[in-house]
């Protein structure tokens, strides 16, 4: 799975709903779930910052997405009953396909493959 196809892919089934870089900068700066795993992610796409392009700083940011994507799958997976939960499960998630849609290196397309299916599967963005 390249990145290339599931641009094409994010593109063709989120159309309408995707984030761009200022958007993005703006949600990340109210988002619990990126403000849990500190400061690092959301300063760096607060700035829109050139290292979320550049694969040489793939491995540094790609562990911290990693910890929040794994943060909200286990939400998806495991829903709270508040309604004000399910709606920052499903605005984190947007973030996050828009973040990966917009920034070249931010996580490799294997983990982006699976939270993709996950989030299809059990209907998270209403597509």
């Amino acid at each position: 799975m390249t990145r290339e196809y599931l641009r094409k892919a994010i593109k063709k089934i989120f159309i309408g709903l995707l984030l761009d870089r200022d958007e993005i900068a703006d949600c990340v700066e109210t988002n619990e779930i990126f403000k849990k795993h500190g400061d690092f992610m959301p300063a760096l796409l607060k700035q829109q910052n050139s290292k979320l392009d550049e694969e040489e700083y793939l491995g540094t940011v790609h562990q911290v997405f990693y910890e929040i994507i794994q943060h909200t799958a286990i939400r998806i997976l495991h829903p709270s009953s508040n309604p004000l939960s399910m709606e920052q499960t499903a605005d984190t998630s947007l973030l996050i396909i828009s973040v990966y849609n917009e920034y070249d290196a931010i996580c490799y397309p294997s983990l982006m493959y699976k939270f993709l299916q996950l989030v299809l599967k059990e209907k998270i963005l209403l597509v």
